[in-house]
């Protein structure tokens, strides 16, 4: 007996067929999309791993950093306290040569900072001259600090004397003791 063709069978067949290729095919992709996302996942959690591995090594670095910057600032605040008690000894040791030239201490400022510097304001007296001052420097020449101290005071007590403010009068002459050195004349 001859078959006789039924398309609506065959298109039934066709379709069944499509249907399985396509639960297959779906199977297939839903397979590959979780072993693709199972593999996304472990290297996500590499990535983390490598993260966190990354931001603690830097954390140390940074703590690290931290520790040596520290350690100069504490260093440097010493040298820095350190060089003021050296300007101020140096100051008390020269303060009688300074006195018996004509200057009287008035005030003494401290200022702590990465130059330390003291500010020492003196009072001359009217009557000093440069014989006064050459006969205190020759007494002292080998204090070669007391020396550039006495010259610097008598050259701001001569420029002082030869400046002329309206309505004020000279009150004293800073020296500012650090690097870098400074001389203040001052009127009021």
């Amino acid at each position: 007996m001859a078959k006789t063709f039924d398309p609506f069978q065959t298109a039934k067949k066709v379709a069944e067929q499509a249907t399985q290729t396509a639960r297959e095919a779906a199977e297939r992709a839903a397979s590959a999309a979780a072993e693709i996302g199972d593999r996304t996942a472990v290297k996500a959690d590499e990535a983390a791993a490598l993260v966190a591995g990354v931001r603690d090594h830097t954390a140390a670095k940074v703590g690290d950093f931290k520790d040596l910057v520290l350690g100069k600032i504490i260093e440097v605040k010493d040298a820095a306290l350190s060089g003021i008690k050296e300007l101020v000894d140096d100051l008390n040791q020269h303060l009688p040569a300074l006195q018996e030239a004509g200057y009287t201490l008035n005030e003494v400022s401290v200022e702590v900072a990465l130059g330390p510097k003291v500010v020492a304001t003196f009072a001359p007296r009217p009557d000093i001259t440069q014989e006064r001052v050459d006969a205190v420097i020759a007494e002292h020449r080998h204090a070669k600090v007391t020396v550039a101290l006495l010259r610097a005071l008598f050259a701001a007590y001569k420029l002082q004397s030869s400046l002329h403010i309206a309505g004020m009068k000279p009150r004293g002459i800073c020296i500012e003791m650090g690097i870098p050195p400074g001389v203040v004349v001052k009127f009021a």
